[in-house]
């Protein structure tokens, strides 16, 4: 598991916001798993790719949620900086297609035509909606309100990263580790704290 690479070769060719956004953007990487179970080395031919569960995605924001995602920072004097910051679920939506096999008692007037919004044909159903209204520092760690939102639907768990919709989405915010100062990303790039 690694964070994305930038466009950017150095923190001084960058932003603070493509820094910051580059920092907290999770990516997993995996191997291919040879099909035959044996263990040659083969070509991509007979090689499928290792499969990446919700579950995956939820436990790199968990790390995070413990020791904060190190972000440098380019203050205006020049110098570099190291800031800390924490994240926390604010809003969720996951969508299945209509023709999965996962339970789902919504009633269908939470079904979305893809086509109306130019994606595909198919209808997907949504399958999991939550928006926090807790103050940030009222917030649970991120880990525990998704266990807590899995406790009714345990898809959250176990769907693998095929089985929900690309219309699905998740906002996180992110706090600044260590003090009660919140990070305030302004449309420069700058981050500066605030009271």
């Amino acid at each position: 598991m690694s964070v994305t690479t930038s466009s950017c070769s150095s923190i001084e060719h960058c932003s603070n916001l493509e820094t910051f956004l580059h920092s907290v953007t999770p990516v997993i990487k995996h191997a291919s798993v040879p099909l035959t179970g044996t263990n040659e080395v083969q070509t991509n031919i007979g090689f499928k790719s290792a499969h990446t569960k919700l579950q995956d995605i939820w436990e790199i924001y968990d790390e995070w949620s413990c020791c904060g995602v190190g972000v440098p920072i380019l203050l205006e004097t020049g110098e570099s900086i190291v800031q800390y910051y924490v994240p926390y679920l604010s809003a969720i939506q996951i969508f299945t297609s209509t023709g999965s096999n996962h339970d789902n008692d919504e009633d269908d007037n939470d079904n979305i035509n893809l086509t109306n919004l130019g994606c595909s044909s198919y209808e997907d159903h949504l399958y999991v909606q939550f928006n926090e209204s807790c103050s940030p520092y009222m917030r649970v760690p991120f880990l525990d309100k998704i266990i807590e939102l899995a406790q009714n639907y345990p898809g959250l768990l176990t769907f693998d990263i095929n089985d929900i919709s690309p219309a699905s989405w998740m906002s996180v915010a992110w706090l600044v580790l260590g003090g009660l100062e919140t990070a305030k990303i302004d449309v420069a790039g700058k981050i500066r704290n605030r009271p």
